[in-house]
């Protein structure tokens, strides 16, 4: 029991880490015009554990679709 609830710690605090680094990939910048949509995706990916995993990839599909506009140009 013990080696699961350190398990579930280890998993929580992974997870709150990885929350706090998406709500600092916001804060950059060039994402200013998607920061309602993401900070949406994250809030909902906090509350529903099941689909965190789901919410990370959006978010990082999210900021390569512009780092890839701004790389690239964006529409011509």
């Amino acid at each position: 029991e013990e080696a699961a609830a350190g398990e579930s710690d280890g998993l929580s605090g992974f997870k709150k880490k990885v929350f706090d680094l998406l709500y600092k990939i916001v804060d950059i910048p060039f994402l200013e015009a998607y920061k309602p949509k993401i900070i949406d995706l994250i809030e909902k990916g906090e509350q529903q554990p099941d689909i965190t995993i789901g919410v990370i990839v959006s978010v990082v599909l999210i900021i390569l679709t512009v780092f890839f506009r701004l790389l690239f140009g964006g529409k011509k």
